[in-house]
């Protein structure tokens, strides 16, 4: 009797523990390790040295960022990741990607945003080479371009300094 007791006691931790430690939340599945907090439009699940950001949570039903990879190419790190137009509405997006080393800090602190164009259901890949040796993580951010402004710049155009004297 003594044996089978042991026995299902066995088991019963070797269950417990199998359990517990599949339950375990891995550093990349989680936003909150103190360089973002946790948020729907924040994925670090898909690539530890990766973060996708969807500006806004109205994206978060129209795209998604999917399968990024990173490699080193030469004493370079290169990154590509794709967005797909989850939507059966064409799409004006705009993203930027930056990078940062092992530490968080931002390497580049003057990436262009680059517009770009998504039909319905399609996909896009989009690239970057870190462009100092230190870059080891990619943030790939993707927002709704913010028109409003750019079209009420060019209609009202700022009055030149001799208008302004007469």
């Amino acid at each position: 009797m003594k044996p089978l007791f042991q026995s299902i006691a066995l088991c019963a931790v070797i269950v417990t523990t199998s359990f517990s430690l599949g339950c375990q939340q891995t550093r990349s599945e989680s936003a909150d390790d103190g360089r973002y907090v946790a948020h729907p439009t924040i994925d670090r699940s898909q690539h530890p040295n990766a973060t996708l950001i969807v500006g806004s949570t109205a994206l978060l039903e129209k795209i998604k960022l999917i399968d990024p990879r990173l490699r080193q190419a030469g004493a370079f790190m290169q990154g590509q990741v794709t967005l797909q137009n989850l939507s059966d509405d064409r799409l004006a997006l705009e993203y930027r990607i930056t990078w940062e080393d092992d530490q968080g800090f931002q390497l580049d602190q003057e990436a262009m945003w680059t517009r770009i164009f998504l039909g319905p259901r399609q996909t896009r890949r989009i690239q970057s080479t870190g462009k100092q040796q230190q870059a080891g993580h990619m943030v790939v951010t993707v927002r709704a371009p913010d028109d409003y402004f750019i079209d009420y710049d060019r209609r009202n155009p700022p009055k030149k300094e001799e208008d302004s004297n007469q």
